[in-house]
């Protein structure tokens, strides 16, 4: 995409471990695909569709700006592509 805000891509990390009690987590990562900044970032003790949801709302809220598309890759049932346009 040439500009930002075109498309988020996300990305999930499921190696992450909570010290405290030992449960897995998952980090859920949307990126610029221009920028490659980080327009949300956060820990959930579970994944599926309503993940992929609250991320880009995440996103959206924070950053005040709706992306042309949305596009995770699979992660467990983490797996979406979105279009807003």
């Amino acid at each position: 995409m040439s500009n930002h805000n075109s498309l988020w891509h996300g990305d999930c990390l499921e190696k992450v471990f909570d010290q405290a009690t030992g449960r897995q987590l998952y980090q859920v990562t949307l990126l610029d695909d221009y920028s490659r900044g980080y327009v949300f970032c956060d820990l959930f003790d579970h994944i599926d569709q309503r993940t992929t949801i609250a991320a880009s709302c995440g996103g959206i809220r924070q950053w005040q700006m709706i992306p042309k598309y949305d596009r995770t890759d699979a992660c467990g049932s983490l797996f979406a592509t979105i279009d807003y346009v």
